[in-house]
């Protein structure tokens, strides 16, 4: 199979340029050089990123949105990961814990679609990290070890840590553990009847902001505002603050809000995570106001 050998710092290349910029390797062939100035950007915003939790966070989303630029670069529409059982059960109750439980379907479900061109799937969803080893024990496969910045850290490192530590000794004594939270995640599909289609700038999940006034996330906002010492004015009804609160918080998630708090200088993100989906805001700005199509004005073209 062709394989394609690319750098993490390679997601700050321009999106406009990509052709000419984002460098792939084909097969082996040549050398990935170094990029000193995307590299110093990439050590930039990580280093910015005040806690453990968010810059593991923020490593995922910066890989998933480099591996979606490359698959359209590339001409596929499908990109297949080979997280297991254990590693999803791991996520799911860090991200819940890390306020992402409406995205819960797609970050640990066996497909994403949360990128309109390009399907994300993962076929090793329901076997075990100890299956896996045996496979690659009988078949002779040496398996790529990919280390994190909490690898062999303390377990109160980041939540996701914890977590692991948690899930795994809980499943040392319980087997049935990993696989009663992967199944429960199946359910957890909360975006189904969801009619507002903006998405976060950042993780591309559908927003999950639009709140009643007496919301526990607007009022998560208000404690916020307050212990940070920002005045809150009321204009028209709604509450507006003056901080130096980051421009695009508006088109972020829930957690993607809380993780962007911890950046120093969140400008330092990459362009394309910081522009929200011109398209999908202008559609949902006329939904209003468009009729809907009536049975006898569609036209059957017959089987597709």
């Amino acid at each position: 199979m062709p394989y394609y050998i690319t750098s993490l710092e390679q997601v700050f290349c321009s999106p406009e340029n990509s052709k000419n910029k984002l460098k792939l390797y084909k097969n082996g062939q040549g050398e990935l050089l170094q990029d000193t100035e995307l590299e110093e950007k990439l050590v930039n915003l990580i280093r910015n990123t005040k806690s453990s939790t968010f810059k593991e966070q923020l490593i995922r989303h910066l890989r998933n949105d480099l591996l979606v630029r490359i698959a359209r670069l590339t001409g596929n529409r499908m990109i297949m990961v080979g997280t297991g059982e254990n590693r999803l059960a791991i996520l799911m109750l860090a991200d819940i814990a890390q306020g992402r439980g409406a995205h819960i379907s797609l970050n640990v479900g066996f497909s994403d679609d949360r990128n309109d061109d390009i399907l994300t799937v993962r076929p090793l969803k329901n076997l075990t990290s100890k299956e896996v080893a045996m496979y690659n024990n009988t078949n002779n496969i040496t398996p790529v070890v990919c280390y994190s910045l909490t690898t062999m850290d303390s377990c109160n490192a980041s939540i996701e840590r914890l977590t692991e530590k948690f899930v795994t000794e809980l499943h040392v004594e319980y087997p049935s553990t990993v696989c009663n939270i992967t199944r429960t995640s199946e359910k957890l599909d909360v975006q189904q009847n969801n009619e507002i289609r903006s998405k976060c700038t950042l993780c591309k999940g559908l927003l999950d902001t639009a709140v009643p006034e007496s919301s526990a996330l607007n009022a998560l906002h208000l404690s916020y505002n307050l212990s940070n010492g920002i005045q809150e004015q009321q204009v028209n009804g709604e509450s507006s603050c003056n901080s130096n609160d980051v421009d695009i918080s508006d088109h972020l998630c829930f957690g993607c809000r809380a993780m962007v708090r911890e950046m120093n200088e969140p400008d330092l993100l990459p362009i394309q995570m910081t522009q929200p989906n011109i398209s999908l805001l202008q559609e949902d700005y006329i939904r209003d106001f468009l009729l809907e199509p009536s049975n006898e004005n569609i036209l059957n073209t017959g089987d597709s």
